[in-house]
């Protein structure tokens, strides 16, 4: 039983797990937003999964940065985006989509980049 405390109590042999908000799938906004540099995104795996991408594309669907690409356990976790390409160059300013893919759900942020 789940107190109105949020304790537990158990009563007799049965155990029931419900599941609360936290084992969900999130993308934080990033931020700072708009950034000149450095962007911060942060997110949170709801449950283990066998395929999370957090990728960064341009306005026109252009992959500009991947950040990750497979398995990753649950919980929170954050990549950090400094404003370059997949070849190390700067990217032009203008805004930018942070998507990330967590089974199948699938998420999207808006980002700005100011130089």
């Amino acid at each position: 039983v789940v107190e109105r405390w949020g304790g537990t109590s158990r009563h007799g042999p049965w155990e029931i797990v419900v599941p609360t908000g936290s084992s969900t799938d999130r993308l934080l906004p990033p931020r700072p937003n708009p950034c000149s540099g450095v962007l911060t995104i942060d997110y949170t795996v709801g449950a283990d999964r066998a395929a999370v991408a957090i990728d960064v594309y341009d306005v026109a669907g252009r992959l500009g940065k991947s950040h990750h690409r497979g398995p990753a356990p649950a919980g929170d976790d954050s990549v950090v985006w400094n404003g370059t390409n997949e070849s190390g160059d700067d990217v032009a300013a203008g805004v930018y989509f942070v998507r990330a893919r967590m089974g199948a759900t699938h998420l999207e942020r808006k980002a700005v980049m100011l130089r």
